[in-house]
């Protein structure tokens, strides 16, 4: 394998620098993105909720936990998701500046969280050193492809799909992080701590939970046929010992039973399978998920080596995960609509996937290609594909600058128009807060400005968001005129 210093020959710290800036570049907007968002729907009635059961003389810790314990018997098994969830309601309290605050945070770490697992697993796995260059291309690529559309505003912008699904991501990130670490250098406590933050992502959605033992089987696998190590071993356990717990809740069966869907395992699967065709159409079309297979390409033809049952091993098995990834909801559900959350988690599971993938083509080229012993020409190479590449996918993808959720962001910050929508929803916020115990009409809420949503209200009061958003404020009830 290459050192980190045989690997960055050739180049100058300019490209290091650049490619850290990149890295950036592509993570301040999202996080700047948190300072306009707004409470809407769940979060009014998780701190209801909380407010109801600590005005009856229950602590913060005891109110959370008893609302979880009451979803995980009635609703569904979310443990870790709903005791953030309830947690962070009753701290929040629906507060403007507290809920952008606290998605501030969530949104940073998560970002932190997928660079710390990108960097662990490129340098541990590989044995390579730091690769520096390469985790931040990788970084900011993944950050592109699985940010594409208007997903991320459940899962960045939504303190409940925040509190459901980023939180979760960010203890399973975290998790892999530390278990690859622990893997490779043998320190307990790495394991340990991969343990405990595995334990709780799978206590998260059930497919963050599938994505979690997904990866966690296949690194293990990884590690037994290279190393003869069972480091992963029970770091694996402890997660599916989160997921069993999540999935056996009360609430799960109860929840099925009052949508009425059919159960059907076969259908089940050819539904995810559906999904996960469809989702990966989508990102080779609009985003630049091919400049990460040609990054990933570069690693297997210069970093890696691996026998060609390992190659069919890892394929196949990317295939097969992705198939559990949906199918836990298309199983509940019965239908192959998934909500904006599971399609984050769907597209960073086929950027998962696609990675090993990509790794096994370039290895199978390393076979295939007389060995080039310059490598500034691989440089160059790799350079030119990702140029070439990029400009076939802007040119006949249909992929642009509105696509591109960092873009977007710093564009519609530049023009405006993320300052005229907070302060549309800052004059609602400002009419509630003064409105106990009257019949508040809404003459007219701001339109949704792609991953930034306004509150979710609608024109009848008896709408459950309105009602909700009314209990929080003391309001008689709710309209939305227009």
């Amino acid at each position: 394998m290459l050192s980190d210093k045989k690997f960055s020959a050739g180049f100058d710290k300019l490209y290091v620098m650049a490619s850290a800036l990149f890295a950036v570049f592509t993570s301040v907007p999202l996080i700047w993105a948190c300072r306009y968002a707004v409470p809407s729907a769940d979060d009014f009635y998780g701190a209801n909720n909380m407010r109801n059961l600590m005005m009856e003389g229950r602590t913060l810790l005891s109110a959370a936990w008893e609302e979880t314990i009451y979803v995980y018997q009635n609703t569904q098994g979310t443990f870790t998701g709903n005791f953030v969830y309830y947690f962070c309601s009753a701290l929040i309290q629906a507060g403007l500046f507290r809920t952008r605050v606290a998605l501030f945070i969530m949104t940073a770490l998560f970002l932190v969280a997928l660079y710390f697992s990108i960097h662990s697993i490129i340098c541990y796995i590989l044995r390579g050193g730091g690769y520096k260059i390469v985790v931040n291309l990788l970084y900011g690529c993944i950050v592109f492809v699985i940010t594409i559309g208007h997903n991320v505003h459940e899962i960045f912008y939504w303190i409940c799909g925040a509190c459901m699904y980023t939180v979760p991501l960010i203890f399973m990130l975290a998790g892999l992080a530390f278990a690859v670490r622990g893997a490779a250098n043998k320190r307990k406590a790495d394991i340990l701590s991969a343990m405990i933050l595995c334990g709780l992502a799978t206590g998260g959605t059930l497919p963050v939970a599938a994505f979690c033992n997904v990866i966690l089987l296949g690194i293990g696998f990884w590690e037994y046929v290279h190393r003869r190590n069972f480091k992963i071993l029970p770091v694996f356990l402890c997660s599916m010992a989160g997921a069993l717990i999540n999935s056996a809740a009360p609430g799960n069966f109860a929840r099925q039973d009052r949508i009425g869907a059919e159960l059907d395992i076969i259908l089940a699967l050819k539904n995810s399978g559906g999904a996960v065709l469809s989702g990966f159409r989508d990102l080779i079309r609009n985003s630049p998920l091919l400049l990460i297979v040609a990054i990933c390409v570069f690693i297997g033809i210069r970093c890696l080596r691996i026998k060609i049952y390992e190659i069919l091993y890892i394929v196949v098995y990317s295939i097969i995960g992705l198939l559990l990834i949906d199918f836990p909801v298309v199983f509940a559900y019965g239908n192959i609509y998934l909500e904006p959350r599971v399609l984050f988690v769907q597209n960073m599971a086929i950027v998962a996937a696609t990675m090993s993938c990509s790794v096994c083509i370039g290895q199978t080229l390393a076979w295939c290609l007389p060995r080039v012993q310059n490598l500034q020409e691989i440089y160059v190479f790799v350079g030119a594909a990702v140029c070439l590449l990029t400009v076939v996918l802007m040119t006949g993808g249909g992929y642009g600058i509105n696509d591109i959720m960092p873009l977007a962001i710093y564009k519609n910050i530049a023009n405006g128009n993320m300052r005229e929508f907070d302060e549309e929803n800052r004059k609602i916020f400002q009419l509630l807060d003064e409105a106990s115990g009257q019949d508040v009409v809404i003459e007219y809420s701001p339109s949704a400005m792609g991953i930034l949503q306004p509150m979710k209200l609608q024109q009848s009061a008896d709408y459950w968001t309105n009602v909700g958003t009314a209990k929080w404020y003391g309001c008689n009830s709710i309209i939305l005129r227009q």
